[in-house]
C-alpha cells in the first residue's frame, strides 16, 4: 500500500512501424467511394419516404376536407328539419288553441 508522500512513476513507449498489411491510398479511396454511394442510397431512400409521406398527408387533407364538407351539408339539413318542426309545432299549437276556444264557447 502506498502511504502519503509516496510517488509512482509509470512510463510506456510504443513504436509503430508500417507493415506489409498497411492500407493503400486506392483502398482508402475505394472505401470512401463506397461510403459515399451508401450515403447517396440512404439519402434517396429518405427522399422517397418523405415524398410518400407528403402524398399521404395530401390524401389525409383531402379526406378531412371531404368530411368537413359532409358535416356542413348535414348541419344545413338538420337546421332545415328543425325549422320545419318548429313550424309544425306552431301550427299544432294554434290548432289546439282554436279547439279550446270552440269547446269553451
Amino acid at each position: 500500500m502506498l502511504g502519503a508522500g509516496s510517488a509512482v512513476a509509470i512510463s510506456a513507449t510504443a513504436t509503430v512501424t508500417p507493415s506489409a498489411a498497411s492500407v493503400t491510398a486506392n483502398e482508402v479511396a475505394q472505401a470512401a467511394a463506397d461510403a459515399a454511394a451508401e450515403a447517396t442510397d440512404a439519402a434517396n431512400a429518405a427522399t422517397d419516404a418523405a415524398n410518400a409521406a407528403a402524398e399521404a398527408a395530401d390524401a389525409a387533407t383531402a379526406a378531412a376536407q371531404d368530411a368537413a364538407d359532409a358535416v356542413a351539408a348535414l348541419s344545413t339539413q338538420v337546421s332545415s328539419l328543425i325549422a320545419g318542426l318548429k313550424a309544425q309545432l306552431t301550427a299544432l299549437t294554434n290548432l289546439v288553441i282554436k279547439i279550446q276556444k270552440k269547446v269553451k264557447a
